[in-house]
């Protein structure tokens, strides 16, 4: 006796439409496999053609066999690979409902964009205006400590970088 398992094609692969770089790959385990079986792993394509075909021989149909078939499913897992994050771009057909929402939602993303760049581009004038004047109060406050007032005279005194003290035998020279 003979089984075959036949997986010819996964259809509307949602991670896919996301990313089309991303890749699609099917495998499984049937009766007395240890190891799973896979089919070629497939990217660009949402619903990809994966023809893959396995013939199983059974040489004799045992109690175990039968008893398999009955109680057990043949599970298919799909695997993706990882893609390089680049969206894909349907274009639907002119005239349709989905082209002119496709259109729309161009117009309303490249819109938003706009909006959110021209939002961004005000922000960092103002933050860099609010740099520019914490600079000049932060250079008139280091003028303003070189300053010392005596009896309502103001004399502006050099910074000293560094001060060197001696000391005597009566304090300081």
């Amino acid at each position: 006796m003979w089984s075959e398992i036949r997986v010819f094609r996964a259809q509307d692969v949602k991670w896919v439409q996301e990313d089309p770089t991303r890749g699609i790959s099917c495998r499984f385990k049937f009766y007395t496999d240890t190891k799973m079986r896979c089919t070629k792993t497939m990217a660009a394509s949402v619903s990809p053609q994966l023809e893959y075909t396995k013939q199983f021989t059974i040489k004799s149909v045992s109690n175990n066999f039968v008893n398999y078939l009955e109680h057990n499913a043949l599970v298919v897992e799909v695997w993706g690979t990882q893609g390089t994050g680049q969206p894909m771009t349907i274009s639907p057909m002119p005239g349709t409902a989905a082209y002119d929402e496709a259109a729309m939602d161009g117009i309303t993303q490249d819109a938003n964009w706009l909006k959110e760049k021209q939002y961004l581009t005000e922000k960092c004038s103002e933050l860099q205006a609010e740099v520019d004047f914490l600079k000049i109060e932060k250079f008139a406050l280091e003028k303003e400590m070189t300053k010392i007032t005596i009896g309502g005279d103001t004399f502006i005194q050099k910074k000293v970088r560094q001060l060197r003290h001696r000391f005597g035998p009566f304090g300081l020279v």
